[in-house]
């Protein structure tokens, strides 16, 4: 069993992304009550809108939490500290960003979020072959253990202030990370399958319109 009084062998989650069949009544996240009521609410539109793609994970069969991702920028301003003098910059940079993440209230600390985000750093190095994506930002809530945990488990730095929420980014040049090397392989393996599938190079009836 994958859950047992309360803890989850992080080897057993499942990551899937959001579709319209997915399942999400079970999710409840009462200390932040607005990221359940994005999932139950808004993920699906952001979804169908290409504002933001959800993706959930489960452990043995149960929905146990979520992140979103959606691109986005940041002034340059943010990363000086990290960035060549060598180069010129224009004055904002692509990003990755982490638009939402969650677990579910009876396993919160129990190595989920830190799973989570070491996709969400696998994915980030993934898209980076393939689009410029110079820095992974978060807004995270406002509290010192909210904070602590992405510096703790992504590297993030503290890149400004605020009052609910603080931007927290990652410098995907500055990032060593052996250990997200299986996530990467998996999510390429995915990800490749997705673009297989869906290309125009595949499907002789398409055909460019130019």
């Amino acid at each position: 069993m994958a859950i047992i009084e309360n803890s989850v062998d992080p080897d057993t989650l499942v990551f899937s992304k959001l579709t319209s069949t997915s399942d999400i009544s079970s999710f409840s996240c009462s200390k932040y009550y607005d990221l359940e009521d994005f999932l139950k609410t808004a993920a699906h539109e952001y979804l169908d809108e290409k504002v933001a793609v959800t993706y959930l994970v489960y452990s043995n069969d149960r929905l146990v939490g979520f992140f979103s991702l959606a691109m986005g920028c940041v002034t340059t301003e943010m990363v000086t500290n990290t960035l060549s003098a060598k180069i010129y910059y224009p004055r904002k940079l692509p990003a990755l960003l982490l638009a939402r993440m969650a677990v579910t209230d009876d396993l919160r600390g129990k190595g989920i979020g830190k799973e989570m985000l070491a996709r969400v750093i696998a994915m980030a190095f993934s898209l980076c072959s393939r689009v410029g994506c110079r820095v992974i930002k978060v807004d995270a809530k406002n509290n010192p253990k909210t904070i602590n945990f992405y510096k703790k488990h992504g590297g993030f730095i503290q890149a400004g202030t605020g009052d609910e929420t603080v931007p927290m980014i990652i410098d995907m040049n500055k990032i060593h990370c052996h250990d997200i090397e299986k996530k990467l392989t998996d999510f390429d393996d995915d990800f490749n399958k997705i673009t297989d599938e869906n290309s125009y190079l595949d499907h002789e009836e398409k055909k460019s319109p130019w």
